[in-house]
Parts: structure tokens; sequence; C-alpha cells
């Protein structure tokens, strides 16, 4: 369709407001390409500093004098704006072919992939690579304190980028080095099964020119693979000598070979020893000085909503994207390292067919914690599905057999009366990828 990028002059975007979406809205804009597009209630989000022309829904004028129209994963074949940009006879693309249309203008593509924590791990190399000098470009699917955002600008020799495999989106990405940080059974409504996911990940993993760093813990998905593989951690480069600081955060020995450096984190989790581990890895095999990383990964904050917390008045709150049962809980494990068994949890299943999928898992891990507040399901692109309703998700954690804990069903507008009636030193937990975190947000700014 296009050999290169730079040979479109103006990009209509379905769906602009979306958190990847607006990072290759952002850098095509930085390529002297002309972007519009429309997306419902995110009118407003990303305008700040671009002149971006977007609307509520598709506008014809606009989508009729573009070279490419360009959608996320959320929009479907029926979409208003797919209907008239193939009416139109204007050429469509997935935002996934756009990204690896996009890293073809780059010396080295490095690609972060897995199930859980690809996020957090794109922002690390990537605020390494920019304290090293080495000016990499970086597009990642959550903001970004060091970089303002969800994207850095930079040279033409590095692309750092996350990589994300629902729909199969990152197999139009060839990156010279690749991660995949997990594999576990999510984004069912596509896969249907956690074998064909796999599949779908080791065909990501052949795509890799150079090397692809995979972690150990993906112990079934590492059967499928052969050649070019470096598992983290391994026999000579591993994390030793793991504690937790008196700030809550972790500090860890990092040990490569015989040589032992100590890594001191400014952000909170267990989990983010080992995605540290990974960028430390990515990092040395582009020849960074252990020294410079570690003085990156201690200024490295939080991306935001990855276990983000601020203090309102005497209140914490702390606000995660968790929203699969093991992200979960990895967020409760870390809550209670801070706050004990103190707190209340707040928490918005995110799409009917992933609660439906993993309704045993949530009701299993959500069982461990009381207080616990169940809002309504959160639905994103799907319709209403009563098997995979946040009520029923309810209704089985109250009716397990001799359970004390504490649950509550309440919706949006009764979150903040209940809020009220606790003690205003209570901490506050918000889990879930939907507006729950906008919730969490508006305690903040009050």
């Amino acid at each position: 369709m296009f050999g290169n990028i730079c040979d479109c002059k103006k990009v209509y975007m379905l769906g602009i407001g979306g958190i990847s979406m607006s990072a290759l809205a952002k850098l095509l804009v930085s390529e002297g390409v002309a972007v519009s597009g429309c997306d419902e209630g995110k009118e407003k989000k990303i305008i700040s500093k671009y002149n971006f022309v977007i609307t509520k829904s598709p506008c014809v004028k606009d989508v009729a004098t573009s070279d490419l129209v360009v959608y996320s994963g959320a929009i479907g074949e029926n979409d208003e704006g797919r209907v008239m940009a193939r009416a139109l006879g204007v050429p469509c693309m997935e935002r996934g072919a756009l990204l690896g249309l996009i890293s073809k203008n780059y010396r080295q593509v490095i690609a972060v992939s897995g199930s859980h924590g690809k996020t957090t791990v794109t922002a690390m190399i990537g605020h390494i690579f920019a304290m090293a000098g080495l000016e990499p470009t970086v597009h990642v699917g959550g903001m970004v304190p060091s970089f303002d955002g969800n994207l850095r600008i930079g040279g033409r020799d590095y692309f750092i980028t996350e990589a994300c495999e629902y729909r199969d989106s990152f197999l139009s990405l060839s990156p010279h080095v690749s991660v995949i940080t997990s594999v576990d059974a999510e984004h069912l409504d596509y896969f249907v099964s956690l074998e064909r996911e796999e599949a779908s990940f080791e065909k990501f993993y052949k795509n890799t020119q150079d090397v692809c760093f995979v972690s150990r813990d993906a112990k079934h998905f590492l059967k499928r693979l052969n050649d070019g593989v470096k598992t983290y951690p391994c026999e000579n480069i591993f994390a030793d000598n793991i504690s937790l600081q008196k700030n809550g955060a972790y500090s860890f020995d990092y040990v490569e070979n015989v040589s032992r450096t100590r890594v001191n984190l400014s952000i909170f989790g267990r989990h983010n020893v080992d995605n540290a581990l990974c960028a430390i890895m990515v990092c040395r095999h582009y020849g960074i000085d252990i020294d410079i990383i570690c003085r990156a990964l201690e200024s490295f904050r939080a991306v935001e909503s990855r276990f983000e917390m601020k203090k309102a008045e005497e209140r914490v709150i702390v606000r995660d994207y968790a929203h699969h049962p093991r992200e979960i809980s990895t967020a409760l494990d870390t809550f209670g390292e801070i706050f004990g068994e103190n707190g209340v949890c707040f928490f918005q299943p995110h799409t009917y067919s992933r609660t439906k999928a993993l309704m045993s898992d949530f009701v299993s891990v959500l069982s461990r914690v009381s207080p616990l507040v169940i809002l309504p399901t959160y639905p994103a692109r799907e319709q209403y599905d009563a098997l995979g309703d946040s009520h029923r998700l309810y209704e089985m954690l109250k009716g397990r057999k001799g359970t004390k804990q504490e649950i509550y069903y309440i919706d949006e507008s009764r979150i903040y009366d209940y809020i009220s009636r606790l003690s205003p030193t209570t901490p506050l937990l918000f889990l879930g990828a939907g507006d729950i975190q906008n919730m969490a947000k508006t305690l903040w700014d009050k």
C-alpha cells in the first residue's frame, strides 16, 4: 500500500484518543504528515500543542481528503468510519500495521510484548537509552513521567515500542530485538485459547531478526522456542539479595558473570525486579554501561496507573491498571507490603468476555481482600453478557461457603458517598483498566 509512511500527506485516525493511537498520531505529525481523526468522548485529550482536527464521529470531508485511514483494534469492520472509507475508496490500515510501517524508518527496532509488564519494561528501556544519550524514539502504551506522555521523539537509530498482542497487532513488526515478558491466558475474546495465543507469540518470536529475551516465568511457552532466545534470569545473569527498602520499593544485586552491582528502584512491587532485570539485559545487549543503567533505574518513576500512589489530605490513594487475575494478585501483594491489612479495594472488571473466561480466577484472587467493592463492568468494545457481568462475580464471591469477606456491589454514583463514611486515613486501592482510573484521579484532585 505504502512503502514509507512519509508517502502519505494526510492520515485520518479512527479512535485517535486511544493511548497507542494518540502516540502514533503525534509521531506522524513529527514526520510532516497532517493528522485528523475522531474519538467518542476523547476529542480534547491529545490536542495540546498538536494541530489535530478531532470530532466525535467520522467526518466525510476529512476521510475523503485523506491518503490513509487508520483504525484501532477496538474499531469493528462495520464501524461508520471504515464503511465510509471503503465507500470513498480510501485505503484502510490497522493500528499495528501503521506501527510496523513507521518502524521501518529506524536502524534498530526494539519491541516489548507480553501479557503483563510490557508497558513498564518499554518505558524502562526507553528511559535508560535516553539517560545514556542514545536519543531513542519511544512509543509506549502509557503516560511516562520522564517523556511527559506516551511518546518520546528522538533520532533514527533506535525505535523502542510496546508491541500489543491483541488481534495479532504485534505481528506487523520485525524487530531486531524483542522481549516477551509473559504469556498468560488473555484476550480470549480473540485468541479463544491459551494455545492459540502462544502460537501468536511464537510467530512474534520468529519475526525477530537478532535476539528475543523471554522471561523464565513463561516456562510452558519456552518449550515452543529454539535458537535466538535469551531467558531472564539465566545462569550467569540474575537478581540476588533482593530486599524491600524503607520507602516500599525494592533493591537488588544485578549479577553478571562475576560482577555485582546494587540496583535501587523507586517504583513499588517485587515484580518490578523482574521488569528491571529484563530492561538491564536488553540495554547491556546494546553495550550501555551498568552504572548509567543503575542511575537511570533509580530515577525511573512509575508509568501512569501502574501502582501510582498519591496522597489526598490524610488519605493515600493508589490506582493500578490491573485487570487480569494475575495482575490483580501482584497489585494486592504490593499493597499488602506497604499497608498491611489496612485499606479498601475497589475493582472494576474490564470487558464481559474476560470476566466470563477467567471467572474462577477472579473469584480466587479477589477472595483474598476485604473490604472489597465491586463496580459495574467496563464494557469497552463489547455488548452486555450476563455470564461475564460484574454482578455475577459479586454473587459468586458473596456465595462462597463460610466466607467472612466484607464485600459490596456499588455503582459509580454511590462510590464517593461510601468513601466519605470511611476513616480519613484509610488507604484506598483502585484496580481496573476502565473509568475507575478517573475515580481515583477525582479523589486526588479534590
